[in-house]
Order: C-alpha cells, then structure tokens, then sequence
C-alpha cells in the first residue's frame, strides 16, 4: 500500500497538477509571447504546417527523500491551436537536482501506461480551447545549452482515438528555472 501512495505523490500527482492547471487557462491568447528571439517551433498536423509562438517554458523540481524528479512544462501557440509539453525526468540524485539538465533522449506517453512525455493539443474555437485527449506522444530532447537557457528536439502525438496525428521540431525554446 505504501508503494501505491508514493507513486501517486510522486508521479500522478504532479502530472494532474501541470495538466488541469494549462487545462483551466480557457482564455484567449492576449499574454505577450517570451522574448526569446532565436527560438523557431514548428507543428505538421492534418497536412497543414503551423509556426508556433513561445507562451511558457518552466523547469522545475520535485524532490523526494533521495533526490527527485525534473519536469519542463512547455506551451505554445498559433493563431489556430495550442501545443502544450509535460515531461517528467528522474530519478536524480540530490547533487543533480541543483542544475537544470535534463536527460537528451525520448519521453513518452501512453494513455493508461506511461506519462513521462504528455503533449496535448488544442484547437482554438470562438471561446477559448478546445483540448484533444491524446493517445499516445513522444517528446525528444537533442540539445540543452544550460548556460543559455534553451532546449531542442522533437515532438509527436496521436489524439481522439487515432483521428489526429501531428509531430514538430522545436529549436532553442528558451526556458525559466523554478528552484
């Protein structure tokens, strides 16, 4: 039983706790994108291309009795959708849970299986957001420059039962530390 209650703490928990709190933003879009001027995002979805906008990009801690766990929380926009990015890294160690490193390698997420790479979408309607339930998503990392602040890499989901599929690439998206 023990078992079952740190797992909720330390994994559910916070990915409910990122996923309702983008979740519950159901408004327009009239906060200011980050100023971060190298920072290109792209998304292919349904044979269209989409050039995204920076809204946030956190990295923040989650420490447990023996180190912890790193997640980046990541949101996007166009003029037509919203890409939202959590990624859970970890186990670390107490010395590592002090830098903003993350491990270069693929997350994923599957429904009912696995959340360590959850990428939501939402598709803009007259009122706000209209947010898909995703099946299945990857986020890669290729490149972190820790003393810049920035990350790269890749993206894919499959949403709504296999209806909507799309990837993307993202490349020096600035990103805030939360310690």
């Amino acid at each position: 039983m023990k078992k079952n209650s740190n797992f909720y703490q330390q994994v559910l928990f916070p990915a409910f706790l990122i996923l309702f709190a983008f979740a519950g933003c159901q408004h327009t879009d009239d906060n200011p994108p980050l100023s971060c001027p190298n920072m290109k995002m792209i998304v292919n979805m349904q044979n269209s291309s989409s050039l995204l906008q920076l809204r946030s990009n956190v990295i923040f801690r989650q420490h447990t009795d023996s180190g912890g766990f790193k997640y980046m929380s990541t949101e996007a926009v166009s003029d037509s959708l919203k890409i939202i990015f959590n990624l859970r890294d970890g186990m670390f160690e107490d010395p590592k849970m002090v830098d903003d490193s993350l491990h270069l390698k693929t997350y994923t997420f599957v429904k009912g299986v696995q959340n360590n790479g959850l990428v939501v979408v939402a598709l803009k309607n007259n009122g706000g957001y209209d947010y898909l339930e995703t099946d299945s998503s990857s986020i890669t990392l290729t490149r972190m420059n820790l003393k810049r602040q920035t990350v790269s890499g890749e993206f894919y989901f499959k949403a709504q039962n296999g209806e909507v599929t799309g990837n993307g690439t993202f490349e020096n998206a600035c990103y805030t530390p939360l310690n």
